[in-house]
């Protein structure tokens, strides 16, 4: 392995271990996916249970608790943080987190699309269960008038050991009550995205200029590592995999009344039916990638049920800021 390999696996480790307990709020089902002519990735999760209940309020708190993550260049969150360590005055981290905040906030406001709490579960997830740090902050960037950054929902990297390759992963999420309409929202997102020409450019293209000018990388070896990936003239440019990965939040119908069941009994029925809808959904994601031109990307499809995703949209913004509404 060549030291800019080790590098980007070395460097990428270190940045996406922050999630030791993710387990406790995330468990990850098994499941066998056959995909013929299409690269895909299934990752299958479900919310923990308490006295036979998922866990909303709990996975609400982990998600606001990374906010500042999400939403935050390094440059930015290193400031505060010296600030804090020089003084010990804890004020400047909760003002880190009220920018963080603000910004979700203005983002939501100002694109119906953007500022759900699903683009921040995709994010946990991506570092988490990929090891594949976030390497630019689209919300910071989405939200500034000066940077037409609207195409995809995150944009994260992982050095695959197995290719030597770098992996460039764009962003997809979709919080939605009916599972297929969720995925063909995704499908055509990401058509739009690769193919539909606005303003004289495509709009990968276009995230693709302006994230070279703005990654959140605060090692500086590894931000020119990186850069050579993106540089037609380096041989680096000749070693980068693009993958979507696909984000679905959605309505599923047992956790309506999981109290029929017991304690001892309430994992073993549910994990048997979300098995069932596991084998349906990434039928349906197949097919809807079929029909919609894509099946030549690659594809990460990661699956989280919820009792009602309205719920979890309060929950959140009311965590960000006392009263605020959809």
């Amino acid at each position: 392995m060549s030291s800019i390999e080790n590098l980007l696996r070395d460097k990428m480790g270190e940045r996406s271990g922050k999630y030791p307990n993710l387990e406790t709020r995330l468990k990850q089902i098994n499941y066998s996916w056959e995909h013929n002519h299409i690269e895909l990735e299934g990752y299958f999760y479900y919310l923990t249970f308490k006295d036979r209940n998922p866990t909303i309020d709990e996975f609400v708190q982990l998600m606001y608790d990374r906010i500042a993550d999400f939403c935050l260049p390094e440059r930015i969150k290193k400031e505060y943080m010296e600030k804090f360590l020089e003084k010990m005055d804890e004020r400047h981290i909760y003002a880190m987190r009220d920018e963080a905040c603000d910004l979700f906030i203005k983002a939501k406001e100002q694109q119906k699309k953007t500022g759900e709490p699903g683009e921040l579960a995709l994010f946990l997830l991506l570092e988490l269960g990929l090891h594949a740090p976030q390497i630019a902050s689209k919300m910071f960037l989405k939200t500034n008038v000066n940077m037409p950054v609207h195409g995809s929902d995150g944009v994260h990297a992982r050095f695959n050991n197995n290719t030597g390759f770098l992996n460039l992963i764009w962003g997809e999420s979709k919080l939605y009550q009916q599972l297929p309409s969720a995925l063909d929202e995704i499908c055509s997102s990401i058509s739009n995205f690769i193919n539909h020409e606005q303003d004289g450019s495509i709009p990968k293209e276009r995230d693709i200029k302006i994230i070279k000018g703005h990654l959140s990388i605060d090692d500086e070896d590894l931000k020119k590592v990186l850069l050579k990936y993106f540089d037609p003239y380096e041989d680096e440019s000749n070693e980068i995999e693009e993958y979507f990965a696909c984000f679905v939040g959605f309505n599923y119908s047992f956790l309506r009344n999981t109290q029929r069941f017991t304690r001892e009994e309430i994992v073993q029925k549910f994990e048997e039916q979300y098995l069932q809808r596991i084998k349906t959904a990434c039928d349906l994601f197949k097919e809807k990638i079929e029909n919609q031109g894509i099946k030549h990307l690659k594809f990460i499809f990661f699956l989280l049920p919820f009792k009602d995703v309205s719920e979890v949209r309060t929950k959140f913004y009311r965590k960000l800021k006392g009263g605020f509404d959809e």
